[in-house]
């Protein structure tokens, strides 16, 4: 009859690999937002009216 086989799951590092991965991507993706909305500013333009000087 065999023994069963012990396994040893260390969760601590799975969940510091995956904060990790988070705190390299937020600043990323907030970089990309940044850069999208300042490259699209011009063609969303302004919806409020413009008053002419006359």
């Amino acid at each position: 009859m065999s023994q069963p086989l012990a396994l040893s799951v260390d969760f601590g590092r799975g969940f510091t690999d995956a904060w990790s991965a988070v705190a390299e991507f937020v600043p990323e993706f907030i970089g990309f937002l940044a850069i999208l909305l300042i490259a699209l500013q011009p063609a969303l333009g302004s919806s409020a009216p413009t008053r002419s000087a006359s």
